[in-house]
């Protein structure tokens, strides 16, 4: 289990890696929120004086640790490959991309 504490990580990577094991239990702030799913593939804290219970009731339930463990390896497993990762990007720049075309004026160069 892997207890991270990073107050504003612009990306939840270690928690990533840590889930691909089985177990993670992070700050909720920044990108952490993005990689980690409250009770079902770790935990989220809001406040740092919330870490050691929570890390307490984790270690001391074994059905529900293993729980979330087998689904943060899921969710790894279905959402965050690198093909994944790669389709996503895409996603957003196709997105982007449109935006840019129709918020584009197009003005006459007079010559």
């Amino acid at each position: 289990m892997v207890v991270y504490s990073p107050y504003l990580e612009p990306f939840g990577l270690v928690p990533l890696e840590s889930m691909a094991c089985g177990h993670c239990c992070g700050c909720k702030r920044g990108g952490v929120r993005e990689t980690v799913i409250h009770k079902k593939t770790g935990l989220l804290i809001y406040r740092m004086k919330n870490f050691l219970v929570s890390n307490y009731k984790m270690l001391s339930k074994d059905y529900k640790r293993y729980d979330m463990g087998k689904n943060a390896v899921k969710t790894v497993e279905n959402y965050w490959t690198l093909d994944h990762a790669g389709e996503r990007l895409l996603k957003h720049l196709s997105v982007l991309s449109i935006k840019i075309k129709v918020n584009t004026k197009i003005y006459p160069i007079e010559v």
